[in-house]
């Protein structure tokens, strides 16, 4: 057949292919969701790796800008010209220490405060809960069940609660502590990911746009690589202003 005709054969074959795998899903569509949530579940740390990543990209270009422009005026002076590798390893070891220093940051001050705050609502509402009630009764409101729920809402009463629904407790507690250690172990595997890609982006790019010019053609293979430079970039942006506005 001529080029043609073997071009209409392709896209009909292809239609066709899709056709029956778009109906194949429909009817195990329940098969299909719990295979796609298995799938994300596996994945996890790779996609937590890739969103680390882009974000962690944003300090580090800027740092990669600065020594590049400090290494400039010292080869002026010296001379002397410093690597880019060792830009990008200083840069990316300055932006795991500033994320660790901001993340300490918040568990040491932030949350300590907030856990105050809550403490002194607490022992606020236990002083005020007096007068409150002398206040309703002087407007004339019926605070008995007020007075009720409030008892009822003792720590004796929480203890028996407690106790006798102890296995729930237990099993509700194993199982929030599994998720926690599972959450913490894809957020530790995610920042290992998001480093080597750090390391390795410029490999990885150049990897990126070999794949995208091999198996598409020149117009569309130019336009996919400008959106995604115009992506990175307003990302960038994005995190720079968010950044100095903070």
């Amino acid at each position: 057949m001529d080029d043609k005709t073997r071009m209409y054969f392709r896209y009909g074959l292809l239609f066709v292919f899709i056709s029956i795998t778009i109906f194949s899903a429909f009817n195990n569509l329940g098969s299909v969701l719990d295979f796609l949530e298995r799938l994300v579940h596996m994945s996890m740390p790779v996609i937590l790796g890739g969103l680390f990543a882009l974000v962690l990209n944003a300090p580090m270009r800027g740092f990669q800008r600065l020594f590049r422009f400090l290494a400039g005026k010292f080869r002026k002076k010296t001379g002397k010209k410093i690597p880019v590798s060792v830009i990008d390893t200083v840069s990316l070891v300055l932006t795991l220490i500033c994320t660790f220093l901001i993340i300490y940051h918040v568990f040491d001050v932030v949350v300590p405060r907030i856990v105050n705050s809550v403490s002194g609502i607490d022992e606020t509402f236990l002083d005020y809960y007096p007068k409150l009630l002398v206040r309703l009764k002087k407007w004339g409101i019926d605070t008995a069940k007020i007075e009720q729920l409030y008892d009822e809402l003792n720590v004796t009463t929480l203890v028996n609660q407690v106790s006798d629904n102890m296995t729930t407790v237990v099993d509700t507690a194993f199982s929030a502590a599994s998720s926690v250690l599972s959450a913490a172990i894809n957020v530790f595997t995610g920042l290992i990911i998001a480093i080597y890609v750090l390391a390795g982006k410029k490999r990885l790019k150049c990897q990126g746009k070999k794949l995208v010019y091999a198996y598409l053609n020149g117009k569309t293979a130019d336009k996919v690589c400008e959106i995604s430079r115009l992506c990175s970039d307003t990302f960038f942006h994005f995190i720079s202003g968010q950044c100095l506005d903070a």
